[in-house]
């Protein structure tokens, strides 16, 4: 004869499956917003570089900030440029790209502020 399961060990099986598929749900997520951000870093070093090329032959701010959001899939509202002075050749000058990168997840996104991330660069005006 077989016995039967008491009804509050079901429950309990239930309610533990449904804590650890929350947790699991919120690992996951939270993976995908740090490889998020990962991206967003390496793009932002990637930008920096682009910048100090462009300000090598042209080191005004104009130009440089055209060719780092034009090379550029991040929102170019959130991208910062900037470049100390240098306009002679063989002065140095320097790219400077910050990007503040919104942790946007769902679940993990309003736990963990918004970043701000940024590169700089050295370059020798031609």
């Amino acid at each position: 004869m077989k016995s039967r399961e008491p009804a509050t060990d079901r429950a309990q099986a239930t309610l533990e499956a449904a804590v650890a598929l929350v947790v699991a749900v919120l690992c996951c997520a939270l993976v995908v917003q740090v490889v998020m951000v990962t991206r967003a870093r390496s793009v932002v070093g990637h930008l920096a570089r682009v910048g100090a090329r462009t300000a090598i032959v042209n080191p005004t701010i104009e130009a440089v900030r055209a060719d780092v959001v034009s090379v550029s899939d991040l929102d170019p509202r959130r991208v910062q440029v900037s470049i100390s002075p240098g306009v002679e050749p063989g002065d140095r000058v320097r790219v400077t790209v910050t990007y503040r990168c919104e942790t946007d997840v769902v679940g993990v996104g309003p736990l963990i502020p918004d970043l701000t991330l940024t590169a700089s660069l050295w370059a020798v005006v031609e």
